[in-house]
């Protein structure tokens, strides 16, 4: 995979809207929904917790839901990313939307790059072995 283009996509749609933009990418660039690394927040992992995946269901994250609606598979690499559940019933939008307490704030650094790290993994060195690796 060395010396491969790697692009960045971060679409600019609310993110129950990502399914478009991942569509228009795979495409424009006739790449298949392997070669794609979504990475997503999730409530359902600890802060700082990085889970990677080759497929799977959406599990109620909007954001996966869309992209599984708009390419007709739930077979693509994803990423979450745990953001904690320290948030009252029904609160998830303010929560994951909101400000980052100061305990996570310290430990930002630490998840920016561990999830960074996996990036350049997928990237270089495939899918296994990214998983191999972070998903401890």
């Amino acid at each position: 995979m060395s010396g491969n283009t790697v692009y960045l996509l971060k679409p600019t749609t609310f993110m129950n809207r990502s399914g478009d933009t991942v569509l228009h990418w795979l495409r424009q660039s006739n790449a298949t929904p392997d070669e794609v690394l979504v990475i997503t927040d999730d409530i359902a992992l600890p802060f700082g917790k990085v889970r990677i995946r080759p497929k799977g269901s959406s599990g109620g994250h909007n954001g996966l839901g869309d992209i599984e609606l708009k390419i007709k598979s739930q077979d693509y690499p994803r990423m979450r990313m745990g953001v904690g559940s320290d948030f009252p019933k029904g609160q998830q939008a303010e929560y994951v939307l909101g400000k980052f307490s100061e305990a996570d704030l310290q430990g930002m650094d630490d998840l920016l790059s561990k999830a960074s790290d996996a990036c350049l993994c997928f990237c270089s060195r495939g899918l296994a072995v990214t998983m191999n690796q972070f998903n401890t």
